[in-house]
């Protein structure tokens, strides 16, 4: 069985889980939110945490109740500005990101109220960006008005925010479930232990932000966030 995995320090303790797991899977990968997607989309792996962005066009999969979510500030997916909201222009988008490129179109547009143009292209003379994973924490802030986007939709919507969630195709995986549930509640359990794989943050500070900032099992109040969000999703281009 094949994996994807993110890299990013919000996905550690799934990275150990696996880990520990190893002999279970045949290849594992890790790889940006993006690319995890375009590689589980290629049918390349059986499993991996893709971006909720990418889950309405895919179907017949199979949808554990395990993820990457936020009920409050997630601090590692941030709008990082320049200027007031109601003078942003442009806003650059990140491409390692999908969820956060369509969260921060639903922000401007139906809780803002403001129109900005976005773009990929780093040379653009852009006033704000979308700033996702380890990126965040090197941020100087001082230079910057900083939202925090899950803080955001979480005032806007009421609900939490899922920022990916594992997925596997059911043919694939069907005589492993048990043992892929086990993989991902060791992972929720044992955060702490997977703190060697970081380098990010002194340590005190890392399992404060995959303890206190990051919910890795999505309960149903998730699902509701995710519904909400899928609505919002239909009525932006993207």
């Amino acid at each position: 069985m094949k994996i994807a995995l993110i890299n990013y320090l919000n996905s550690i303790p799934y990275v150990h889980a696996v880990n520990k797991y190893q002999d279970f899977f045949e290849k594992i990968l890790i790889v940006s939110p993006a690319e995890g997607a375009d590689l589980f989309m290629q049918h390349k792996v059986d499993v991996a945490l893709l971006p909720i962005a990418t889950l309405p066009q895919l179907e017949h999969i199979y949808r554990f109740p395990y993820g990457i979510g936020a009920t409050g500030e997630v601090k590692s997916v941030l709008l990082a500005s320049t200027k007031p909201l109601n003078q942003i222009k442009i806003i650059l988008l990140d491409i390692e990101s999908r969820t956060s490129n369509v969260l921060i179109q639903i922000l401007c547009r139906f809780y803002w109220n403001i129109s900005p143009k976005f773009t990929k292209n780093e040379s653009d003379n852009y006033d704000a960006r979308v700033v996702i994973g380890d990126k965040a924490f090197s941020l100087p802030l001082k230079n910057y008005l900083s939202i925090d986007l899950a803080q955001a939709w979480i005032e806007f919507s009421r609900k939490p925010m899922v920022f990916a969630r594992w997925i596997a195709w059911p043919e694939r995986i069907k005589n492993h479930i048990d043992i892929l549930q086990e993989i991902f509640n060791f992972a929720n359990t044992h955060k702490k232990d997977s703190l060697f794989l970081q380098n990010i943050l002194p340590e005190d500070k890392a399992l404060s932000y995959l303890t206190n900032n990051i919910s890795y099992v999505l309960t149903p109040i998730f699902d509701e966030g995710e519904k909400l969000f899928f609505e919002f999703l239909k009525k932006i281009k993207y």
